[in-house]
């Protein structure tokens, strides 16, 4: 997104969403997402596509100097001591360190209460904190991000971007009000008690969600929660109650927004469906905590249809069908496919775009080693991102082999 002016760059209130979708009916049913702008993956011949969103987005300036900071001085007359301040939590909150940031913006508000600059900033590093508390927090974390995010919004009530995402976040908190928590060792499943289909039968799905971390932390070479990050919540909602708290239509099968959210009518007839969105689902968790949120579409969507299933054939009706996704097709480029691949055009194009990404991973990991999509993903936190990490483990440029998978023989 391009920033709009306020005190300081860039809002990460861009949270990666992900859905798996049962795209089951008429495209000209299919309901428009009142809020959520997804970006969606599409699997007819596999039982559903899958959407990615971004909530929120950058809203600062970058300055005129190209380092993060202010978009404008604080009024004249104001302190230098609180001025100095100001720009030293700037710094902590481009290094992420949000509560250190947060403090040092409540001091400036604290001694010049009046100054819009230091309010804005301030705003700007709860919205941070509260984004990351919801996404890493767990169930005990969800409390201090709608609080933190609350403060935001009282603070910057002109931020569209944090009313929105407030709202958000108390929609899905509502939507799990009384509900069972049952725990494992790396989640927490929250649910309707009183569901007869979940009585006496939630080990099942623990057992796909621990095998898929097990599965997971090898591959990505991390372990999130041992890292730091609470336990990752895990919501089954029926049907209904999933689409009214998210705002998405009756086409999805699932989200990832910090915690993964599921619609499930009856364990004992969706068993298989829900193991596949299940590690869809935890596959984007991974990415975000190795990659975090600048990875691009094409990367996060492919990889998880990669890791989706275990079995080898599935992946390979997979990958026939997107083969004939693309049949006659012209390639999008890389660039094109970086962000939401559901704004990418029509049903149809997206159709394409995550076949593309599905066979452009594919081809990346058997021409170049089955590791280099993972080093891919990590190397988006680092200097260069992806495509300098695509060359430090392969010792060619990405553009180079993206020419070679146009030329190759895709039937």
């Amino acid at each position: 997104m391009k920033p709009a002016a306020i005190a300081i760059a860039g809002l990460s209130l861009a949270l990666g969403m992900a859905f798996v979708l049962a795209f089951r009916q008429p495209a000209s049913k299919k309901p428009e997402p009142a809020q959520w702008n997804p970006r969606t993956h599409v699997d007819d011949d596999l039982g559903g596509p899958s959407k990615r969103v971004a909530v929120g987005g950058p809203r600062a300036v970058v300055p005129a100097s190209g380092t993060a900071g202010v978009a404008e001085p604080p009024a004249r007359g104001v302190d230098p001591l609180w001025a100095q301040k100001n720009r030293s939590a700037i710094q902590l909150l481009e290094k992420g360190q949000l509560a250190e940031a947060v403090a040092l913006f409540e001091a400036c508000v604290s001694a010049v209460p009046n100054e819009k600059v230091f309010q804005q900033n301030l705003a700007e590093g709860l919205a941070r904190w509260g984004s990351e508390e919801w996404d890493r927090g767990g169930t005990a974390g969800q409390a201090s991000a709608i609080a933190h995010m609350k403060r935001a919004a009282e603070l910057a009530p002109d931020r569209e971007d944090i009313q929105k995402r407030l709202a958000q976040m108390l929609a899905l908190a509502q939507s799990e009000a009384g509900n069972w928590t049952e725990s494992s060792g790396h989640f927490d499943l929250s649910y309707d008690g009183s569901r007869d289909d979940l009585a006496f039968r939630t080990t099942e799905i623990f057992d796909v969600l621990e095998g898929g971390y097990l599965d997971f932390t090898e591959q990505f070479g991390i372990d999130p929660v041992a890292g730091g990050r609470a336990r990752i919540r895990v919501v089954l909602y029926k049907r209904d109650g999933f689409h009214g708290a998210t705002g998405i239509g009756h086409w999805a099968g699932g989200l990832y927004d910090g915690s993964i959210r599921v619609p499930l009518e009856d364990l004992g007839r969706e068993r298989n469906q829900l193991r596949r969105v299940l590690r869809h689902e935890l596959v984007h968790a991974f990415v975000h905590e190795s990659g975090g949120r600048d990875v691009p579409g094409w990367l996060n969507e492919g990889l998880a249809q990669l890791l989706e299933d275990q079995d080898p054939a599935t992946l390979g009706r997979a990958l026939d069908a997107a083969r004939r996704k693309l049949a006659g097709a012209p390639l999008v480029s890389l660039e094109g496919l970086g962000g939401s691949l559901g704004q990418v055009g029509d049903d149809a194009s997206i159709q394409r775009a995550y076949a593309q990404a599905l066979l452009f991973l594919d081809f990346v990991a058997r021409q170049h080693g089955d590791r280099v999509p993972f080093a891919m993903v990590a190397g988006c936190k680092l200097a260069g991102g992806y495509a300098a990490a695509f060359e430090r483990a392969t010792g060619l440029p990405l553009p180079t082999v993206f020419e070679d998978f146009r030329a190759a023989d895709r039937r």
